[in-house]
């Protein structure tokens, strides 16, 4: 009985201690996957703030303005407004 006894007791303690090996690493994993996100996020953000900048620019621009003179134009003279 005593030996069947330390069986369960070194499978109990087997078993927890993969756990606490086990656990504690897949938990740093999430947490650097989790990390990178955000890191991915923020540059996104980033390049959509440039993108948004140089399409600010090209409405102010004056590239822009003769663009849309001529496209109004061009509408009025064939018919459509």
């Amino acid at each position: 009985m005593k030996a069947e006894n330390l069986v369960i007791l070194l499978i109990i303690a087997l078993v927890l201690g993969a756990i606490f090996i086990v656990v504690p690493g897949a938990l740093a994993r999430e947490d650097e996957g989790h990390r990178a996100l955000i890191i991915e996020h923020k540059y996104d953000l980033l390049d959509n703030q440039v993108a948004d900048d140089q399409d600010n620019a090209y409405y102010a621009s004056e590239e822009y303005q003769n663009a849309k003179h001529a496209n109004e134009f061009i509408a009025k003279a064939y018919g459509r407004e």
